[in-house]
C-alpha cells in the first residue's frame, strides 16, 4: 500500500491574544508524555491504542466540548469503504493510486474496529450496501461496470469479491425495480455514539480534559505548552486530531470544514429497505433505521461554496435537495411521512475538495486531520498506524 500524502510545510501555530491566567493546584496533572487534542473517533482511538501498547506513558485526552461535537456523533453511522462511483470520482480528483489507497485503508480500518469491539457494543449491522443508478445515469453506471472486476481483484485476494451487479432488484431488497444496483456485501452501519462511548470506557489510565478549549500551542526544546481556557498543560508530544477545525491550531494545514446535513423521517411501516444506499458518487447516502425511519443525508455538492463552513446549521437549499432525492429515488411515490429530525455535522476536506487525510508532524506537534467524511473507517487505521510508529 502506498502511504497518504503528508504535509511537509513548517509548523505555523495559530496565535490568540487572550491566554488563560488560571493557575493549576498542587493536585492538578499538567505534565504529560503525550497530549491528544480532540476526543472524537480519531483522538479516542489513538488514546485506546496508546494505552494498549504503551501503558506506562502519561497521556492526556483534551476536547473543547463535554462530548465530541464535530462529526463523531453527528454522522450517518455508515461502516463502509466506498462505492464504485465514489472510487471513480476519487480517481479523477486524486489519481487511481490515491483512490485505491483510500479504499484499502478504509477497509482495513473497519476490520480493526471489528477486532476492538464486538458488534453489539456498537450496534454493528452488516446488511450490505446498494449504489443506485437511474436510467439518466447510464454513462456513470457503465464506467463503474468497466472498473468493477479489476477493483474486486485489487481489494480482495480470494473469491470473496464484494462488488456485484443487479440490473433488476428483487422485491425483497425493498428497492425499486426501476433502478440498477451495484451491491457491496461487506457494508454495514453502526451507532457511532455508542461506539465512541465504548472506546472511551476502556481508557482507564488516560487523563481526560473535556470542556477544555485549547487556545494556543507553543513549542520549545523539551516539548509543547498547551494553553487552555483553564490552565496550561505541557507535553513532550502533541497530536492534533480535531479534523475539520484543525486550522485553528495549525494554520498552515490545507483543511477546511465542510458541513454535512442529514434528516430522519417518521417511521414508515411499509418500507423494508436492507442495508446502506449510495447515490450520485456518494454525495447522497441513506439507510433504514431499526424503527423503520429513513435516515438520508448529503447534497453538499449542489451548494459547495456555502457548505464550506463551520456553522452546524441546516439550510433549506440542502434539506430540500435531500428530501427530493428521498422521494424520487428511495421511497415509493405517494408515501406519507414527516421529517422528525434534522441536523448538521462537520467534515474536513482540502481547499479543492481533497479528501486524502493529512498525517504528519511539525517537530513535536503531530496531526491526523482531514478525514473527508470517512472517519468511522479511516480513524482506526490511522490511529493504530500512528501509535505503532512512535
Amino acid at each position: 500500500m502506498q502511504p497518504f500524502c503528508l504535509a511537509h510545510t513548517p509548523c505555523i501555530l495559530a496565535k490568540h491574544q487572550r491566554l488563560p491566567n488560571k493557575s493549576p493546584s498542587y493536585w492538578d496533572n499538567t505534565q504529560f508524555d503525550i497530549a491528544i487534542i480532540g476526543a472524537g473517533i480519531t483522538g479516542s482511538m489513538v488514546a485506546f491504542f496508546l494505552e494498549k501498547k504503551h501503558p506506562k506513558l502519561k497521556v492526556a485526552l483534551i476536547d473543547a466540548h463535554p462530548t465530541p461535537y464535530g462529526a463523531t456523533t453527528r454522522n450517518a453511522g455508515f461502516a463502509c469503504y466506498g462505492s464504485l462511483s465514489e472510487y471513480v470520482d476519487d480517481a479523477k480528483r486524486h489519481g487511481e493510486e490515491c483512490a485505491l489507497s483510500l479504499m484499502l485503508k478504509r477497509r482495513e480500518g473497519l476490520s480493526i474496529l471489528k477486532e476492538i469491539l464486538p458488534p453489539e457494543q456498537m450496534d454493528l449491522r452488516v446488511d450490505g450496501g446498494s449504489e443506485l443508478f437511474q436510467d439518466s445515469e447510464a454513462s456513470l453506471f457503465e464506467k463503474c461496470l468497466d472498473i468493477r472486476e479489476a477493483l474486486n481483484h485489487k481489494i480482495s485476494n480470494s473469491s470473496h469479491y464484494p462488488f456485484k451487479v443487479t440490473l433488476k432488484p428483487t422485491l425483497e431488497s425493498g428497492l425499486s425495480e426501476g433502478v440498477k444496483v451495484i451491491y457491496n456485501q461487506d457494508e454495514g452501519s453502526i451507532n457511532s455514539d455508542l461506539m465512541l462511548r465504548q472506546i472511551q470506557r476502556r481508557l482507564s489510565h488516560i487523563h481526560k480534559y473535556f470542556g477544555c478549549q485549547v487556545h494556543q500551542l507553543s513549542t520549545h526544546s523539551s516539548g509543547v505548552d498547551i494553553f487552555t481556557n483553564h490552565f496550561t498543560l505541557t507535553a513532550g508530544k502533541v497530536l492534533v486530531a480535531t479534523n475539520a477545525v484543525a486550522k485553528t491550531l495549525l494554520s498552515h494545514l490545507d483543511v477546511l470544514p465542510n458541513r454535512g446535513q442529514i434528516l430522519v423521517t417518521s417511521p414508515i411501516p411499509s418500507l423494508n429497505i436492507k442495508g446502506n444506499i449510495h447515490y450520485q458518487e456518494g454525495f447522497y447516502y441513506a439507510r433504514q433505521l431499526s424503527d423503520k425511519r429513513i435516515l438520508i443525508g448529503g447534497g453538499r455538492h449542489i451548494d459547495m461554496e456555502n457548505e464550506q463552513t463551520d456553522r452546524m446549521e441546516t439550510t433549506s437549499t440542502i434539506q430540500t435537495a435531500i428530501q427530493q432525492v428521498l422521494e424520487a429515488v428511495i421511497i415509493p411515490e405517494g408515501t406519507h411521512y414527516s421529517i422528525d429530525h434534522q441536523w448538521a455535522g462537520l467534515m474536513g476536506f482540502g481547499s479543492n475538495n481533497e479528501k486524502s487525510p493529512l498525517v504528519g508532524a511539525d517537530g513535536n506537534v503531530h496531526y491526523i486531520v482531514r478525514l473527508g467524511g470517512m472517519g468511522i473507517a479511516l480513524a482506526p487505521y490511522l490511529a493504530k498506524e500512528w501509535v505503532d510508529a512512535i
